[in-house]
């Protein structure tokens, strides 16, 4: 689809028998970074896009290694934590309906927004400046580029981390101060795509029959897509499926573990991987439940779809908390959690797309 949105925006005729891609209205608003890969591969006359994505993958697998490998180990202070985290980040787990989490055999927008977030991590446990901040906010805003649906959810779950973070360094005025500049600074940097987005949906939904509009989601979309409590139910329920079920008490296990042992900055990084972790359980869980029976009441159909996709990015944060609270343990505790590593995230990921 990336692909032919692409083509579509070079040589509108492309497709002029298209039922979508015939009217431009109808695919404008959606644009990220691969859509203008594509376009600069084709101006400059590439004929093999697929040597374009076999570098593309290429650049994102070492960059979300990377990013995954330094995370670990500046949390944990050890290269063999930080490979741990790397490794085990690769893995693929399906979340909703046609979603899941991991390095994907493609660099589809949402692995490259994956390969970014190590990095926003890094950057909102060391905040000390408001440079720093902007720095972060600056990244989350260009990787909303990559993949806007997961952009919004995650710069707000940085956000609310990073003044949890670091309240204790900072007085109220001055934190509400650098939240507002790097708020702002966000805002600057996607709003020539958000405002397209906006545009376009306002565009496209004006003069639709509401009854029509709801048939067509149905038979487009998996029920625990469209519904938001069953999408945030079918995504707890696939993450956790199985043995997978104890990631989140080793996450937690490594929580503790680190509050009791940690000090100091430590602690500090520690609140703003746990406050991250909370609020995008909220804002991808409670709240498209709380839109939905609003919606309902109403009589209408959601006006969201996406929020419930940001719960991917449990996996990778819980996994970060078990490797470093692990990092803290005895080493002869640590042998024996090993075993257990290996059953819940011992499977190779899926070759296919998840269901």
């Amino acid at each position: 689809m990336i692909l032919t949105r692409a083509l579509a925006g070079i040589d509108p005729t492309l497709y002029r028998q298209d039922y979508l891609f015939n009217d431009a209205g109808n695919y404008t608003f959606y644009n990220n970074a691969n859509v203008v890969l594509f376009q600069i591969a084709a101006v400059l006359s590439i004929d093999r896009p697929d040597t374009v994505l076999r570098v593309l993958k290429g650049l994102t697998s070492f960059v979300f290694l990377l990013g995954w490998y330094l995370l670990g180990a500046r949390l944990s202070g050890s290269w063999l934590a930080g490979v741990a985290t790397a490794l085990a980040c690769t893995l693929t787990i399906p979340t909703v309906v046609g979603d899941y989490w991991g390095l994907y055999l493609e660099a589809q927008p949402r692995v490259l927004f994956g390969a970014c977030l190590p990095y926003i991590v890094l950057l909102a446990i060391d905040a000390r400046r408001l440079a720093h901040w902007v720095a972060t906010f600056a990244l989350s805003g260009l990787a909303f580029w990559l993949h806007p649906a997961s952009g919004p959810p995650v710069a707000l779950a940085t956000m609310a981390a990073m003044a949890v973070g670091h309240c204790d360094r900072l007085r109220l005025p001055r934190l509400v101060g650098v939240c507002l500049v790097s708020g702002l600074v966000y805002l600057a940097i996607i709003a020539p795509n958000f405002g397209q987005y906006v545009s376009g949906v306002l565009q496209a939904s004006r003069g639709g029959d509401p009854v029509l509009t709801a048939e067509a989601m149905h038979l487009r979309f998996a029920e625990e897509y469209v519904d938001g409590i069953q999408g945030a139910a079918a995504s707890l329920k696939s993450i956790f499926a199985g043995p997978r079920a104890v990631l989140a008490l080793l996450g937690l296990a490594g929580a503790l573990i680190i509050w009791r042992r940690g000090k100091g900055d430590e602690r500090r990084s520690l609140r703003v991987v746990v406050t991250m972790l909370v609020v995008i359980v909220v804002l991808a869980c409670l709240v498209p439940a709380i839109e939905n029976m609003a919606a309902r009441a109403a009589g209408r159909q959601p006006l969201q779809l996406d929020l419930v996709r940001a719960v991917r990015y449990l996996v990778p944060l819980l996994l970060v908390l078990a490797i470093w609270g692990v990092s803290r343990i005895d080493h002869h505790w640590r042998l024996k959690f090993l075993p257990l590593g290996i059953l819940v995230f011992g499977r190779p990921p899926v070759s296919g797309r998840p269901g």
